[in-house]
C-alpha cells in the first residue's frame, strides 16, 4: 500500500494530511515547524511503516484548502467529503465520530452527553477514549467534547489541551 502525505503551512502553524486514494489515515493539527509535524505524522503512522510512505504535496488538496481557511479569518463552509481510514477502529469508536460531526462549530457537548446520544449513557470513559483515538481531530471535531463540570477533558493532538482552548475560542470568535 501507499501512504501520501502533504505537509502544508496555516496561518497557525504547519499541519500534516496523509492517506491513500481510498480515504484519510491521519491529520495532524498545527506545529510550529515542518520537522515537528513530520515527527507526529510518522508517529501516528507508525504501525504502516512496512508500506511506502511518500510526500504528494497536492494529496488531499480540497481538505488542505478548508483546513487553511479554518485556521484563517473566517469559518470556512462545509467540510469537503473525506472517508476515514481506520481499520482498527471499534464500531463504537465510529458511531462516537460520527455523533462527534453532528456538533456544530462553537458548541460544545459533554462526553456524558455525547455517551446517552449514541444510546451508551454509562460509558462516558470510552467515549473519552474514542475521541482520544480520533485519527482526524478537526475533522471529526472532538475539540467540541468537553467534561460535565466545564473542563476541557483531554486532547491528544500536539498542543493537547491549549490548543483545544484555543480551537474552541477560535470557533465562538469566528462565528460572532
Amino acid at each position: 500500500m501507499i501512504i501520501n502525505y502533504a505537509i502544508f503551512k496555516t496561518s497557525w502553524g504547519y499541519c500534516a494530511l496523509a492517506g491513500t486514494e481510498k480515504g484519510i489515515l491521519s491529520l495532524i493539527l498545527p506545529c510550529e515547524s515542518q520537522k515537528q509535524v513530520q515527527l507526529h505524522l510518522f508517529s501516528a503512522l507508525e504501525h504502516l511503516l512496512s508500506c511506502e510512505i511518500r510526500p504528494n504535496p497536492a494529496f488531499a488538496h480540497d481538505l488542505q484548502k478548508w483546513i487553511c481557511e479554518y485556521f484563517g479569518q473566517k469559518y470556512p463552509s462545509n467540510v469537503p467529503a473525506f472517508t476515514i481510514l481506520a481499520p482498527n477502529a471499534s464500531d463504537f469508536a465510529r458511531k462516537v465520530w460520527s455523533a462527534i460531526s453532528k456538533i456544530k462549530p462553537g458548541q460544545t457537548l459533554t462526553y456524558t452527553h455525547l455517551a446517552q446520544k449514541i444510546g451508551r449513557p454509562l460509558a462516558c470513559r470510552a467515549v473519552a477514549s474514542a475521541c482520544g483515538a480520533n485519527p482526524v481531530p478537526l475533522l471529526i471535531p472532538c475539540h467540541r467534547v468537553i467534561r460535565t463540570d466545564g473542563g476541557l477533558g483531554g486532547f491528544s493532538a500536539p498542543g493537547g489541551t491549549e490548543l483545544k482552548s484555543r480551537l474552541l475560542k477560535w470557533e465562538q470568535q469566528m462565528l460572532v
